[in-house]
């Protein structure tokens, strides 16, 4: 999950959508 963190770090909405859309699926 420290995947999450590090995408919201760098891009606050960009990497955290691909990211929490990775997790949802």
């Amino acid at each position: 999950m420290h995947e999450l963190r590090r995408a919201l770090g760098a891009s606050p909405w960009a990497l955290g959508a691909a990211a929490y859309v990775r997790v949802a699926r």
